[in-house]
């Protein structure tokens, strides 16, 4: 896959020096986000899909707390064949931030398109622990 820098468009909103957004370009998209989707569910997440925000560290700084983000049940759901976020690089998160649960399925980064009805089962799955 070529570097990231050739395969996203980039949008400038204040001036011509900084990004203020990004999306993968449309032919990277397939390969990259629905490799594991069907072509109509592609064709509809590309009309779907908006520019991501980039913002400079400084405007995203939150501080966590318990009482307020430790308040709230946390799971995470591994997509196993995803290719913009990697198993070692999921496995990192999940040490790093551990959350309350981890579910795996066999989805590409979008498992709302490619895997939808295990996706509704982890979901129920986690609700269900939650009672």
């Amino acid at each position: 896959m070529s570097g990231f820098s050739e395969i996203v468009d980039r949008f400038y909103t204040k001036g011509s020096e900084v990004p203020t957004s990004s999306r993968l370009k449309p032919e990277h998209r397939q390969p990259v986000l629905y490799h594991l989707c069907s072509s109509e569910d592609v064709e509809l997440a590309n009309l779907l899909l908006k520019p991501n925000p980039l913002l400079p560290p400084s405007e995203i700084a939150v501080e966590y707390t318990k009482e307020k983000y430790g308040s709230v049940p946390r799971y995470y759901i591994k997509g196993m064949h995803d290719r913009v976020i990697p198993a070692a690089m999921q496995d990192y998160l999940v040490e790093n931030n551990p959350p309350d649960g981890v579910l795996e399925l066999a989805s590409d980064h979008s498992p709302f398109f490619s895997t939808p009805y295990e996706l509704v089962e982890a979901l129920a799955s986690i609700l269900t622990s939650l009672k």
